[in-house]
């Protein structure tokens, strides 16, 4: 039991030390002009706010379990919190660090959890849209390119249809899988 108070007593500053650096970050904007020729892919800033909320409250639930829990705590409680807490920080991370930056013939690629890479569309090998017959019609695209690398960019990301159209434009047509 003083473990836990002790865990939640150091855990509890470094969340919102978190949380407010998330914000700031968040509220950061590029200064840059948007065209078909230049413009960038990233997820809704709404899928880093749900992420900042859900994990919030995990963690406040949290800590109401363990200062008014009688009884010590199991270690699959901690395990099943964690896992909560993670997905809402995946989250964040994601919409936060993800972005797919055209200027002109150049992709740049940041994604959430491994260092920034770019190519050019005459890289580009493959290019497959997935369409899902679901109520809101998911969409992605999954590039391929020369040394390897795979993009997935789904249409809920802003700038999808310029990326897409983008695609149509610049790449081979025998390339092309799934586009009408």
């Amino acid at each position: 039991m003083i473990m836990s108070k002790l865990f939640i007593a150091l855990l509890l500053p470094i969340c919102v030390a978190v949380v407010f650096f998330i914000i700031k970050k968040s509220n950061c904007q590029d200064n840059q002009k948007v065209s078909d020729n230049n413009f960038v892919v990233f997820i809704p800033k709404m899928i880093a706010t749900i992420g900042i909320f859900g994990s919030l409250l995990v963690i406040v639930i949290f800590v109401i379990f363990v200062f008014f829990s009688e009884q010590e705590l199991n270690g699959i409680f901690y395990l099943v919190f964690i896992s909560a807490f993670s997905v809402g920080a995946y989250l964040v991370l994601k919409a936060l660090r993800f972005r797919v930056v055209v200027d002109k013939n150049r992709i740049e690629v940041t994604p959430a959890f491994s260092k920034t890479y770019s190519f050019m569309f005459e890289d580009i090998i493959s290019v497959k849209r997935q369409t899902k017959k679901n109520k809101t019609n998911s969409e992605r695209i999954i590039i391929k390119t020369k040394n390897g690398k795979k993009l997935i960019v789904e249409n809920t990301e802003v700038a999808y249809e310029r990326l897409l159209r983008r695609i149509k434009a610049e790449v081979d047509n025998n390339m092309l899988d799934g586009f009408q």
